[in-house]
């Protein structure tokens, strides 16, 4: 291959390179807009609260107990969160099995809880949704 014909093919790949280059695409933009007239309105529901549980120890179980939270409509919430509380000293601690985690029923059953004097609240949830906790159940004492 001769030297002319190499400075040829490098002339044009150089000239097909500058040319990529070139093609750049825009950024993509949108906007909207509406207009009328008239009134509008939107509704906001808070999540409900959970009323007061009871709790009742059989050797080293507990089981809690609640009355059901129903959005408006009658609608039962998804589920519960159930938070275990250290009577003599107010220091959550972390709700065994049975417990853990949402709960769908009004009812659960924590196995092996650890000996101490225990209060049990109750947050209604609803998919993301967290109501406010329930007043606590009575101290009930694991031997």
């Amino acid at each position: 291959m001769t030297r002319t014909a190499i400075h040829g093919r490098v002339a044009v790949i150089a000239i097909l390179i500058a040319v990529s280059g070139l093609n750049v695409t825009a950024p993509a933009g949108a906007s909207w807009s509406a207009g009328g007239s008239g009134t509008g309105s939107s509704k906001a529901d808070t999540m409900p609260s959970v009323a007061q549980p009871s709790a009742r120890v059989s050797g080293t179980s507990v089981t809690v107990q609640w009355p059901g939270a129903s959005l408006p409509g009658a609608v039962p919430v998804a589920g519960y969160l159930i938070t275990r509380v250290n009577a003599t000293t107010g220091a959550p601690t972390t709700v065994g099995a049975g417990c853990a985690g949402v709960v769908a029923a009004t009812t659960c059953t924590e196995i092996g809880v650890p000996a101490g004097s225990w209060t049990y609240s109750v947050v209604a949830v609803q998919n993301q949704w967290r109501g406010s906790p329930s007043a606590p159940s009575a101290a009930v004492s694991v031997a």
